[in-house]
């Protein structure tokens, strides 16, 4: 019996060639999990997708859920068909979405272009398609970029992935930060914030904010609030809903007291 390896072995576990998946192709997929190295993406296809941290954003990331979080939808780039384990690697880098299709290698498997290919035609649909990428790599905020530099609390904050929404707020528990700089903000400042909170714009949604209430040393509540009726994209919400459970419907009382934006 024949050991099936390799083209012959993904082609019947997957139902997938060189024609439907390839470096380059658009994909898209559902979050099933981040670790340490990467975030792991189910494709439409049911090939099991790879982001590694290097892949997530243009700029540094250190941890995959300041990008992506688990169960949402993205749409990625293939870098690489790993057939041999029956997966796939992919790319959420605005650069990597700026590269012409001619910039990834194409098969070995696909035949040759025809002889009367036009490549003039092909050129300007290639520009075409490129400004409509580049249209929604934008929409999507997918841009790493410094902001307000300038401001000492803000020095070096980037926009990883799109998925933090600056926000014009001057209240003193309010930090346009991310995750790992509050936590490190939190673990400096010590016993002197226990009972108290700071307040940063969500690194998944663009419409929702994260309570980090130190109930006691060493344990801090995490607590999402959704925003509505928005102004600007840089303001606070005007309505804002505290997702209830058990865990957290003690703690809206205590934000809404906070709530002097």
């Amino acid at each position: 019996m024949e050991n099936l390896t390799g083209d012959k072995k993904f082609r019947l576990l997957t139902g997938e060639d060189d024609f439907t998946l390839c470096p380059g192709k658009e994909v898209t997929g559902r979050v099933i999990r981040n670790n340490e190295f990467a975030s792991i993406v189910k494709l439409d296809c049911d090939v099991d997708g790879v982001i590694p941290l290097r892949n997530l954003a243009d700029g540094q990331v250190e941890i995959a859920e300041d990008v992506v979080s688990k169960d949402s939808v993205v749409t990625a780039l293939i870098t690489e068909v790993k057939k041999d384990h029956m997966k796939v690697e992919l790319t959420l880098k605005a650069s990597d979405f700026k590269k012409s299709a001619s910039y990834w290698p194409r098969p070995e498997s696909l035949p040759d272009f025809d002889k009367c290919f036009d490549r003039i035609t092909a050129d300007r649909i290639e520009a075409t398609k490129k400004t409509e990428r580049e249209a929604r790599i934008e929409a999507m905020g997918l841009v790493v970029k410094n902001d307000n530099s300038s401001n000492p609390d803000n020095a070096g904050l980037k926009k990883v992935g799109g998925m933090m929404s600056m926000r014009a707020c001057g209240h003193p528990a309010f930090r346009n930060k991310k995750q790992t700089q509050i936590d490190r903000e939190l673990k400096e400042t010590g016993e002197a914030m226990v009972g108290q909170a700071l307040i940063r714009p969500s690194s998944t949604k663009v419409d929702s904010l994260i309570i980090h209430w130190v109930v006691k040393l060493g344990f801090v509540k995490i607590i999402e609030v959704e925003e509505e009726d928005k102004d600007t994209d840089a303001s606070i919400g005007n309505k804002l809903k505290i997702k209830v459970n058990r865990e957290n419907i003690y703690a809206s009382k205590f934000f809404l007291c906070m709530r002097s934006f």
